[in-house]
């Protein structure tokens, strides 16, 4: 860029800097300076963009061209027309693209207590064992219970479904042998 903004073309040329480069005055420095765009290019073109003066009224264009009848496309197609897809299986479904694009709400669930699980477990088991392991059932479901009210945990049910089945299955196993021991008492009394 030079200093006077006038280079080897005698005017301003490209990249001179000067606001003749976009049709601004007639020099950056001199008094002819105007904010006004100039009619004259910066390479001395009289009509840059096909106008003479950019502020006269425009031409006068004339009459529309008539474009005649329009084009007809035939009937409107009657309802009970058989399906157009119908000799390509379904007619296409829309599908949303942002489906399940966001989660649902996040639904929090407490964990259930291990210990009142357990509990239950080794309480239905105490079938099979003759009641011996109702004793860890219901020993399991009473610390399930404890912990259940302390933490907030879900199986409260479970513990009491443990705890119940214990008990009633111990119960049972001590009538049992109490019975056991009744008949054999009788059985030897009757024998002697």
């Amino acid at each position: 860029m030079s200093g006077s903004g006038h280079g080897e073309y005698g005017g301003y040329g490209t990249g001179s800097g000067s606001s003749a480069d976009y049709g601004y005055g007639s020099s950056p420095y001199g008094s002819g300076s105007s904010s006004v765009p100039s009619t004259t290019g910066p390479y001395g073109q009289s009509d840059p963009f096909g106008q003479s003066d950019p502020y006269s009224q425009p031409a006068s264009y004339g009459q529309p061209a008539s474009y005649g009848q329009p084009v007809s496309y035939g009937q409107p197609g009657t309802y009970g027309q058989s399906d157009p897809y119908a000799a390509y299986g379904s007619a296409p479904q829309a599908v949303d693209p942002y489906a399940g694009a966001y989660p649902g709400p996040v639904v929090y669930s407490r964990p259930t207590n291990t210990m009142a699980i357990l509990s239950l477990v080794f309480s239905l088991v105490g079938l099979i064992t003759y009641g011996f392991t109702c004793i860890v059932g219901v020993i399991l479901g009473h610390v399930a219970r404890s912990q259940i009210k302390r933490t907030g945990e879900q199986g409260a049910g479970l513990a009491l479904s443990g705890l119940i089945v214990g008990y009633a299955f111990m119960g049972l196993v001590i009538i049992g042998v109490i019975l056991y021991v009744l008949l054999i008492s009788v059985a030897l009394t009757t024998a002697s």
